[in-house]
């Protein structure tokens, strides 16, 4: 399941943080937290549409070798972020960024 994967990442990011001072756990919390939220959002019998972009935002965010590589430099999680704020967005749940 997605929330496992995304789980999972978010530990292995605090582990590599430990080790890694250019990697900063606080945005991967942060987006991680906003995909959990998508998921929280999805009714029982989503459309696809929603379905589909939840999917692609959690599943963006724990692929580390994307746009920008999650643990090589300080912003490797700013693609991540801009692609889960565009599906927040597209999916008119904006409010998901003020809490």
């Amino acid at each position: 399941m997605l929330a496992d994967e995304l789980r999972q990442y978010v530990a292995a990011v605090d582990r590599q943080s430990a080790h890694q001072a250019h990697i900063n756990h606080d945005p991967a919390a942060r987006i991680a937290w906003l995909c959990q939220q998508l998921l929280d959002a999805l009714p029982p019998d989503p459309d696809k549409r929603q379905h589909r972009l939840t999917q692609l935002a959690g599943t963006y965010f724990v692929i580390a070798e994307d746009a920008c590589q999650d643990n090589h430099s300080l912003g490797g999680f700013e693609d991540d972020l801009r692609v889960v704020t565009a599906v927040v967005h597209a999916l008119g749940l904006s409010y998901m960024l003020d809490e």
